[in-house]
């Protein structure tokens, strides 16, 4: 069998198209060639062109903005799979870092309120409190208002 990519391959590959019975297979695009009893399949595999330096960092602001995909499987930016990659993991990489600040300083701003060193074991229970506490507050709030947040 023969993985036929582009139409001048096929020329190359069948010399006389008029031997040959193209069936077509399934939904996903992809053909079979009859060519004297031997099958060749005609493929979507040829590759991508490479998107413009503008389209890739279009593709990054995009995605920065809502990253709820992986954008190293982004259609049509598989050329690029390395790159874009590379950009996910220095991103989340960089967001760790930051949630890991966030949580330091809350250590530190809780351990000041409660007059204790940030080390100590009563910060974390400080901060649950804390969350307990906002917990009670929105569900209040929902109450007062007469609105189910609690499925958000």
């Amino acid at each position: 069998m023969t993985r036929i990519t582009s139409l001048s391959q096929l020329l190359e590959t069948v010399s006389d198209l008029s031997s040959c019975i193209i069936i077509a297979v399934g939904a996903d695009g992809r053909s079979t060639v009859i060519q004297q009893g031997e099958p060749v399949v005609l493929s979507d595999d040829a590759p991508k062109p490479m998107k413009t330096r503008e389209e890739v960092e279009d593709l990054k602001v995009q995605w920065r903005g809502d990253p709820a995909w992986d954008i190293g499987d982004t259609e049509g930016f598989e050329a690029h799979r390395d790159e874009l990659k590379a950009f996910r993991l220095e991103l989340q990489r960089e967001w760790d870092e930051a949630a890991e600040r966030v949580k330091a300083e809350r250590r530190d701003a809780a351990a000041r309120a409660g007059g204790i060193s940030p080390g100590h074991p009563a910060v974390d229970y400080i901060l649950f409190l804390e969350g307990q506490l906002a917990r009670v507050e929105k569900r209040l709030g929902e109450v007062a208002y007469g609105i189910d947040l609690s499925r958000s």
